[in-house]
């Protein structure tokens, strides 16, 4: 029950990650403040801004999850693989929001 029950609150956890802008993320180091998921280079070298930066690192942080849960050794009476088939489900509704964002330009 207690394995249940920190399961659950991983999910719970990365969820609420989810939702926390990424200008709460920790810049690579050695890397300029706004350099991170915000930023590109665009023609010429020109800084120009990435789109969506929450919603990338949504992406790399359910990934992330992802990976953990599958390196996991129990399956918790199935907790655990419906937890991957939610992630696989965000994950898909990220990627219809990219790509909603680019039939509306």
């Amino acid at each position: 029950m207690k394995k249940v029950s920190s399961l659950l609150i991983a999910v719970a956890l990365l969820s609420f990650t989810l939702i926390l802008p990424a200008a709460f993320a920790q810049e690579p180091a050695g890397q300029k403040p706004g350099m991170g998921m915000g930023m590109g280079k665009g023609k010429g070298g020109a800084k120009t801004q990435i789109k969506h930066p929450e919603l990338r690192q949504a992406m790399i942080k359910l990934n992330e999850a992802k990976t953990h849960l599958h390196e996991g050794a129990r399956d918790f009476e199935g907790h655990k693989q419906k937890a991957i088939e939610h992630i696989d489900e965000a994950e898909k509704e990220l990627q219809m929001a990219f790509q909603s964002d680019k039939n509306e330009q």
